[in-house]
């Protein structure tokens, strides 16, 4: 029967595949006996050398040394290859222990068997935790398979990373730049101290965050806290007038601000430091500075400081506008919006210096910022 139509048709193949997207990924088992064999490997380590050492710059890089050695010890970092065709189930840990098992010879038979049951219950508990993150992760990962929303991950290559690495580095080097002084302490100020149940709090309650230059996770500190309290405290301590120089080493970590970049400025650097670092300056922050910081900052900033938001903000020029609206002299309002450019890992120390000295901040930790300066690696 033919039908008779203004309409026009386009038939299309189904079942068109999507070039699939590869990349290498490197991945440790951090399995929970992998955690308590590297956790009492630590606990037969001798820390005598760092906890004795003066020289900040060596006590961290021997306190780094070993964790590091352990933990290639008893958890390798291995590289695997992950592909956007790859079951949903199919994390870097199940891909990386499916090849061990492929190099496994057939007749060591107790071997095998129990691979196949830990790859059994890794499999288990990937398809469990997908099972429970509700349908705002599953259309994440339906975005993910199809390549139907641009991703925050990118796949350059090798020269475009150099050159995007050269560009974030030159925002953060100045030729001319002259260290300013460090100011005067007064014999009367005590150096500061961190305590020993500061830093435990710290620690055992560190959150998930990514990993820096060190190769160290967060959850080696969160994990072996009451090991690793008093070395940390000790470095800490040595650390709140020199800033250790490994410290200032960052991963940068670029995120496309627009749908297509083509310049390298259309990128966001990500600063990432090492998680200790960053766990540092939060409790330096905390114990030496808030008040005074806080006490100087104007009520109309609500940027970078506790209890800030952009909510907050909105209401706080919300209320001004009625306030305004409501008198009887008032006819309009006029709001006028600037954008300031965020520096990248740009502060003027000679600046910050003189606003430190007018706030009373005198003590090592105001020091410590001036030696801060991260290098881009």
């Amino acid at each position: 029967m033919l039908i008779k139509t203004d309409h026009e048709g386009f038939v299309l193949p189904a079942g068109l595949k999507l070039k699939p997207v590869r990349r290498k990924v490197l991945v440790r088992d951090c399995r929970e006996h992998r955690k308590q064999s590297f956790y009492m490997a630590l606990t037969t380590l001798d820390w005598s050398d760092v906890l004795n050492e003066v020289d900040i710059n060596k006590a961290v890089e021997v306190l780094e040394v070993k964790i590091r050695a352990v933990m290639n010890k008893f958890m390798p970092q291995k590289s695997v290859r992950m592909s956007s065709r790859d079951p949903v189930w199919m994390s870097p840990l199940v891909k990386c222990m499916l090849r061990t098992k492929s190099h496994t010879s057939l007749n060591n038979k107790e071997h095998l068997s129990l691979f196949n049951k830990r790859i059994s219950e890794l499999i288990t508990e990937n398809r469990r935790k997908l099972a429970a993150i509700g349908s705002g992760e599953w259309w994440k990962g339906v975005d993910a398979l199809s390549q139907r929303r641009r991703s925050s991950l990118i796949n350059l290559d090798k020269n475009s990373l150099v050159r995007l690495n050269d560009y974030f580095a030159n925002l953060c080097y100045d030729d001319t730049y002259v260290r300013p002084s460090d100011m005067d302490i007064p014999d009367s100020v005590k150096p500061p101290k961190i305590s020993e149940r500061c830093v435990w709090n710290t620690l055992v309650h560190v959150k998930k965050m990514a990993m820096g230059p060190d190769d160290l996770p967060y959850w080696i500190w969160k994990d072996c806290a009451e090991l690793l309290t008093p070395i940390v405290t000790h470095i800490w301590n040595l650390s709140l007038s020199t800033w250790p120089d490994s410290w200032k080493r960052a991963n940068v970590n670029p995120l496309p601000k627009v749908n297509m970049p083509i310049e390298d400025s259309d990128y966001r650097g990500i600063n990432v430091t090492p998680v200790i670092a960053r766990l540092f300056e939060k409790v330096v922050y905390h114990t030496q500075a808030q008040s005074v910081i806080e006490n100087n900052l104007s009520h109309t900033q609500f940027a970078y400081r506790q209890a800030g938001s952009c909510t907050n903000a909105l209401l706080a020029i919300q209320h001004q506008t009625y306030k305004y609206l409501d008198s009887s002299d008032c006819s309009a309002v006029r709001i006028i919006n600037m954008d300031f450019s965020k520096a990248f890992e740009f502060v003027n120390h000679a600046i910050f210096v003189c606003q430190t000295e007018t706030a009373t901040f005198k003590s090592d930790s105001g020091n410590l910022s001036i030696d801060e300066p991260h290098k881009i690696v």
